[in-house]
C-alpha cells in the first residue's frame, strides 16, 4: 500500500504533462527496480550497475514476463521514448504523438475497467496509474508461482 500512496502523493496533484510524465516515468523506475531487487541476493550488485531504464525493463521484464502482458511492455517502452524526447529537446514537437503510443496499449488495457478521461493529463496519469498496478500484480505473480518453480529444476549442463 505505501507503494501505491508514493505514486498518487507524486502524480495526482499535477496538471503540467511535463512533471506527470517526468514524475510517472520516476516512479516507474523506482518500481522496476524494486522488482527486480526482489528476487536478487544482493541488492547493492544491483544498485552499483546503475543500469539505464531501458536495461532496467529487459531485466525486470526477462524476471516477471507473462504471456498476456505484451501491451504493459510496450507502453513502459513507449513511456520511456516520451520522457527521452522531452528531457533531451528543448521543443516538445513530438509529445501529442509519444504521449497518444504511450496511451495507446495502456488505455486499450484499460477499457474493460472504464471509460477513458478526456484531458490529457487524467488520461496520463490514469496511464501511469494502470501500468505501476500492473507491474505490482506482475510481482505477487512470480511470488506466487515460486512455490512451483522450486520443485521444477533446470537440467544441468
Amino acid at each position: 500500500m505505501k507503494k501505491i500512496f508514493r505514486m498518487v502523493k507524486h502524480l495526482l496533484p499535477h496538471r503540467d504533462i511535463t512533471l506527470i510524465i517526468l514524475k510517472g516515468h520516476l516512479v516507474i523506475e523506482e518500481l522496476l527496480f524494486d522488482q527486480a531487487a526482489s528476487v536478487m541476493r544482493d541488492v547493492s550488485e544491483l544498485k552499483r550497475s546503475r543500469l539505464s531504464f531501458n536495461k532496467l525493463v529487459h531485466l525486470t521484464k526477462a524476471l516477471f514476463v507473462y504471456s498476456n502482458d505484451r501491451r504493459l511492455w510496450q507502453a513502459i517502452e513507449k513511456l520511456n521514448l516520451l520522457r527521452n524526447e522531452l528531457v533531451h529537446h528543448l521543443e516538445d514537437t513530438k509529445l501529442q504523438t509519444l504521449a497518444e503510443a504511450f496511451l495507446r496499449p495502456c488505455e486499450d488495457m484499460m477499457r474493460r475497467i472504464g471509460p477513458t478521461p478526456e484531458s490529457l493529463d487524467s488520461r496520463l496519469r490514469s496511464a501511469l496509474a494502470f501500468v505501476y498496478g500492473a507491474l505490482l500484480n506482475l510481482s505477487n505473480m512470480g511470488r506466487s508461482n515460486e512455490a512451483g518453480k522450486a520443485g521444477h529444476r533446470q537440467p544441468s549442463r
